[in-house]
């Protein structure tokens, strides 16, 4: 892989990286507020359910401002976040209620929550591929790329905003061959 960047893609990606790197912190920051705040209200148990929805939401969000400077992106992209990464949380905090269990399926918690957030990144990069469609012939990698990106960053949970926008940021530079223009284009 050529790793030589352009000004322009050099920016691209310092403002990917930069923008995932704190919408990461600050998405499960607002979940807790908001689930000790409004959703414990109604819900007693400490709760999963909006972690997946905040984050999603804030990544979701923060891409988008910045991908918005160099293509005419649809807000799609924030909603594609939002919903593919928050419905898994959703569904995991409705199987342990419902099943009247206290335990996952998976015994580890954090091997849990990588798999949850890969099933989000698999949903995010389905839900988005209508956009990525416009930047790319090949356009399916966009699925794996999306998957593997969002499982992965669990795993450095501090650091995973900035492991998310790096791989996202590398793999729209590179992978999907997408050239960063200095005049937005339309796509999606």
């Amino acid at each position: 892989m050529n790793l030589k960047f352009t000004k322009t893609e050099k920016q691209f990606l310092g403002r990917l990286v930069l923008a995932t790197g704190i919408a990461w912190p600050v998405g499960i920051i607002l979940a807790i507020v908001l689930s000790y705040a409004v959703v414990n209200q109604f819900y007693p148990k400490e709760t999963n359910l909006i972690v997946g929805l905040c984050l999603g939401a804030l990544v979701g969000y923060s891409q988008w401002f910045v991908l918005k400077k160099y293509f005419k992106i649809s807000t799609w992209w924030i909603w594609a976040s939002t919903i593919g990464i928050g419905l898994p949380f959703v569904a995991e905090v409705n199987y342990l209620e419902f099943s009247g269990s206290e335990n996952s399926l998976i015994k580890s918690e954090f091997l849990g929550q990588i798999i949850v957030l890969s099933i989000g990144g698999l949903l995010t990069g389905l839900f988005q591929l209508k956009i990525i469609k416009a930047l790319s012939k090949r356009s399916i990698r966009w699925i794996i790329i999306s998957t593997l990106a969002w499982g992965i960053s669990w795993a450095g949970f501090f650091l995973g905003g900035v492991i998310l926008g790096l791989i996202i940021g590398l793999a729209m530079l590179r992978l999907l061959e997408l050239s960063v223009q200095e005049e937005p284009v339309k796509v999606g």
